[in-house]
């Protein structure tokens, strides 16, 4: 009778050990879908949740924009009691990103990824009507993601900025400055150059608020202030040389 129960209890480990490292990779996307709140998206998920690929996407305002590449995921078992998740695209990574995820807190390591400025539109209004294009080069601090809250900071650079309903390109370069606290997250827009002059402050991604002004740089031509108004005037009301842009309750 022993011999038995020995027998039942190491065929069911084998048989736990082996579930276990044969995981699909969908179980990963639903684990990051469901810890993100449907803000991170793995689509076309294949392998294991051991190793395994997937197409890496955001989704906020009720839009979803996947990012260039796959990104590759390998996972390994960090005693006591979390999980070691080292990410890699080169598509968009400008090196790996460490992932350390334990009972009730993920901590993400630094790092730097440029990405399409069409991801832009998930802050929604006005960026998804004006059809943003050009560049995203980001750096963050590590962040950790505690009881449903982030906190971390980081800079992003939007580079050779111009859009689809004007004529004028580029546009400038423009350097965001973000925070995550407990409270949310919070932001500052400044103009490095260009002909469009932006300067804001804002809170959130999803549901975003955002106060600030636009204007025209001095010295441009005037041929190109020219064409550059009807932009400014598609942000906001007019106040002298500048318009006034407020999303929210500001």
């Amino acid at each position: 009778m022993a011999g038995r129960l020995v027998t039942l209890a190491v065929g069911l480990l084998v048989f736990i050990g082996v579930l276990a490292v044969s995981l699909p990779a969908n179980w990963m996307a639903r684990y990051v879908s469901w810890a993100t709140n449907g803000t991170v998206l793995l689509a076309d998920a294949q392998g294991s949740v051991w190793k395994g690929d997937a197409v890496l996407g955001l989704s906020a305002n009720g839009v979803s924009r996947a990012l260039p590449g796959r990104v590759s995921w390998s996972t390994r078992l960090s005693l006591p009691s979390s999980l070691e998740i080292a990410l890699e695209d080169s598509d968009v990574l400008a090196r790996p990103v460490l992932l350390r995820v334990a009972p009730g807190e993920t901590r993400i390591g630094g790092g730097d990824a440029t990405v399409p400025l069409a991801l832009a539109a998930l802050a929604g209004a006005p960026l998804n009507t004006v059809g943003p294009n050009g560049l995203l080069r980001l750096h963050w601090d590590p962040l950790i993601w505690q009881g449903g809250a982030v906190l971390g900071q980081g800079i992003v650079q939007i580079l050779g900025l111009w859009v689809d309903i004007n004529p004028v390109r580029p546009l400038g370069d423009y350097r965001v400055t973000w925070q995550y606290a407990p409270e949310g997250l919070t932001w500052t827009l400044a103009t490095e150059n260009g002909p469009l002059q932006l300067d804001a402050h804002g809170s959130g991604l999803d549901r975003a608020r955002f106060s600030g002004r636009a204007g025209i740089a001095k010295g441009v031509p005037d041929a190109t202030a020219q064409r550059l108004w009807p932009l400014l005037e598609a942000l906001g009301p007019r106040q002298g040389d500048s318009v006034q842009i407020t999303i929210g309750a500001y």
